[in-house]
């Protein structure tokens, strides 16, 4: 909760994907409605408990996830529901954990979304496309990498929006902005990242007006404290190597498998 009102305080907006989170974020100080509910999976209960804790902003993942969205959407009063679509491009890059891209279950696959212009259509009045949302992956290793990341998701976006005679107001360009978290090595130089995304920027012709949203990930955390814990046991084992047992667990090292152990 610490971490969160700080980041709330120097301009972040929580992007969420439980009830616990979202219990969380509504400690921060910051409206609900600048929430974004994102994760596949979302059941009726987290649905509506977002929904009635003033949540109006989602990113949906399928159909399915859509269809559940619009049914429940409809019993709530005056709601003004933003859906971003979270698309799972054609195209791939390299990431620490490849999210985007290549088979995966998040996201809608482009050529499905293109397709769907006419169940867009059909939703209730409460419910509006607001954009697109594209999560390429984590630790992407680069200042290259990631302008070949954001310019791959606009260029998506862009087909999309085309494709499906709509201007959105939000493109999500994800992040997955690397950090040598507990690994040895300093934080990246992005010192560059505004200008090279000019011209990306400057090129769109259906998403021009559009926001962009950033995600940082660890990335504005992960610098910024010590993790500190007891040894409680030193085995050798028959090779030789030695295992240090701690009183910490798997859970204050989160993100094991997007660093490849």
């Amino acid at each position: 909760p610490a971490l969160l009102k700080a980041s709330v305080a120097a301009g972040c907006r929580p992007e969420i994907c439980s009830l616990g989170e979202l219990a969380v974020a509504l400690t921060s100080g910051c409206p609900a409605d600048q929430f974004l509910y994102s994760g596949q999976g979302k059941s009726a209960e987290e649905i509506n408990g977002a929904l009635a804790a003033g949540v109006r902003q989602f990113s949906v993942e399928s159909w399915g996830d859509l269809a559940r969205l619009n049914q429940l959407s409809l019993g709530v009063p005056d709601a003004q529901v933003r859906v971003l679509l979270r698309v799972n491009p054609a195209t791939g890059i390299q990431a620490g954990l490849a999210m985007s891209g290549s088979a995966t279950q998040f996201g809608f696959e482009e050529e499905d979304v293109a397709a769907g212009r006419e169940q867009l259509q059909r939703l209730n009045p409460n419910l509006s496309v607001h954009g697109f949302h594209v999560y390429y992956g984590t630790q992407i290793p680069t200042e290259d990498s990631l302008v070949e990341s954001f310019t791959a998701a606009i260029q998506c976006c862009e087909r999309l929006s085309q494709a499906l005679n709509i201007r959105p107001r939000v493109l999500d360009l994800g992040g997955g902005f690397p950090w040598p978290y507990a690994s040895a090595g300093v934080g990246a130089d992005f010192s560059n990242l505004a200008h090279r995304l000019e011209p990306v920027l400057a090129a769109r012709q259906f998403t021009s007006t559009a926001e962009l949203w950033f995600e940082s990930g660890r990335y504005i955390t992960a610098a910024c404290g010590t993790w500190v814990s007891r040894v409680l046991d030193v085995k050798t084992a028959k090779d030789g190597q030695i295992f240090v047992v701690m009183d910490s667990g798997i859970n204050h090292l989160g993100g094991m498998a997007g660093l490849g152990r």
